[in-house]
């Protein structure tokens, strides 16, 4: 076993290993991207929560009230 770091890895970056250095760290990297990007990666992360949640296709349930085909008293 090697102590090398892997191949195509620079050292690591310890600024970012906080919670606020990992903020900085997302916002430095979307702050690069064109709007079009940001619309599209906003679009794709909305489809994949849809999909997370089982609810594809359904609308959201309005603020306090459980979503369709859920109780609320389990």
């Amino acid at each position: 076993m090697s102590d090398d770091p892997p191949a195509g890895n620079g050292p690591a970056d310890w600024a970012a290993a906080t919670f606020a250095g990992a903020r900085r760290e997302q916002l430095r990297r979307w702050a690069k991207l064109s709007l079009r990007q940001i619309l599209e990666a906003q679009e794709e992360m909305q489809e994949l929560a849809l999909r997370l949640a089982g609810t594809a296709g359904e609308s959201p349930a309005p603020a306090g009230e459980p979503p369709a085909g859920r109780s609320g008293g389990d």
